[in-house]
């Protein structure tokens, strides 16, 4: 489709490809799938959420990948508007989104809600 019209491919996608299921109202449950850093903020991690709601100063535990529990606190929340990341107040289920303010976070983490501490599956690479 060299210089071609990319609307039926497009309109095909949209057609045909389904949007994720989601339990937008159960507890939070989000899986660190990739880290960044900046000298201002620390650690900044990113990863889609996979179940419930989260906001900008929230408490949530943090299980690692030999589920070892700590508690954290989410301190701000960033969505994506393309490659740009942009500061939210809130994120929901389906959302990938950057965070701060979790020291020590390692590829594969699960942050949760601490009422409903469920760790998912690790990572393999």
């Amino acid at each position: 489709m060299r210089g071609g019209d990319m609307n039926p491919l497009l309109q095909t996608i949209v057609d045909r490809v389904h949007p994720p299921q989601v339990e937008i109202e159960d507890p939070f449950q989000l899986q660190v799938s990739q880290l960044d850093y900046n000298s201002y903020q620390g650690v900044i991690g990113i990863g889609r959420i996979a179940r419930g709601r989260i906001k900008s100063n929230s408490q949530v535990v943090v299980v690692d990948a030999t589920g070892k529990r700590r508690n954290a606190r989410i301190l701000q929340l960033y969505g994506f508007l393309g490659l740009e990341r942009i500061e939210v107040a809130n994120a929901q289920a389906g959302n990938i989104v950057s965070f701060t303010g979790v020291d020590g976070l390692r590829i594969s983490d699960t942050l949760c809600d601490p009422n409903a501490v469920e760790a998912l599956a690790p990572l393999s690479v």
